[in-house]
């Protein structure tokens, strides 16, 4: 298979249909690096990528694995629809593979989490004659499991999917905690300090959805957020655990530290033409 070739064809393709790498990137849900390396003969489309793609470009699938048109004739459209129910076979063949293996991995960590808390149980109450520690150890396997569940069994936007289990599950698990060890001080102050890193997170996603070919710039932004999250943690942690000595210093440090690594992102971000 001739890469090179490939590449050619699906540039002169792509800029026939007045299309920029990005956005026939964006149409794939892939990376405009992607398409450059395509372009480039680097590499060559995923086979999952050439149905969509030849349907995008107006090409059959033939073609762009040749690297070139061919004569419209009875016999190539044959050819086409052949070529193109094999690969829906396969790639139909690979998931449902793919779907097998990630079962059986989520079934064994699923076990292995049952298995811990089990042990920590009996480990707690045969030494303890109660429960003490190992509800906390089974409090946290807990909120793991349902994270790991979020990216096991969600099958679009797996980030998102386990932004709202910790979202809705963070709380509780505080909560939890402060019970099994009787200090209201881990849901008090923990309950707010979980709420804005989890607000702080959503923007960063947001960010991220909105400017997914912009990373480095998402990152700087990242950064310089962090300003403000750091000042509002400083000031309730003074507020529930009394001032801290080195607040200014650490105030300084934290802005200064943000800015600098914020302002290299920037950078490479305008070198990379991410914008």
């Amino acid at each position: 298979m001739n890469y090179k070739k490939i590449g050619t064809f699906i540039c002169s393709l792509r800029k026939e249909k007045n299309l920029t790498q990005k956005e026939l990137a964006d149409k794939l849900n892939i990376t405009n690096k992607a398409i450059s390396k395509w372009e480039r003969g680097i590499s060559c489309p995923d086979i999952s990528l050439l149905i969509p793609l030849s349907d995008i470009l107006d090409v059959t699938t033939n073609e762009i694995l040749n690297g070139e048109r061919e004569e419209i004739s009875d016999i190539n459209e044959d050819i086409d629809r052949k070529v193109k129910k094999t690969l829906t076979y396969m790639v139909n063949i690979s998931s449902e593979k793919s779907k097998k293996y990630l079962n059986y991995i989520f079934l064994g960590i699923s076990f292995s989490l049952i298995i811990s808390m089990i042990i920590c149980l009996i480990c707690d109450y045969v030494l303890y004659n109660s429960f003490s520690w190992s509800l906390v150890v089974c409090a946290s396997c807990i909120l793991s499991w349902l994270i790991i569940l979020s990216i096991f069994k969600f099958k679009r936007d797996k980030f998102k999917s386990v932004i709202i289990s910790i979202t809705l599950s963070i709380i509780p698990y505080l909560f939890t905690l402060s019970v099994i060890l009787e200090n209201n001080l881990i849901f008090s102050l923990g309950s707010i300090l979980a709420v804005l890193g989890i607000i702080y997170i959503w923007i960063l996603y947001y960010l991220y959805i909105k400017m997914k070919h912009k990373k480095f710039k998402v990152i700087g932004i990242a950064f310089l957020l962090l300003i403000p999250l750091s000042f509002f943690i400083n000031r309730i942690a003074n507020y529930f655990l009394g001032p801290d000595p080195f607040e200014i210093f650490n105030v300084i440090l934290n802005t200064f530290s943000a800015i600098i690594i914020a302002l290299i992102c920037f950078k490479i971000s305008r070198k990379r033409n991410e914008d």
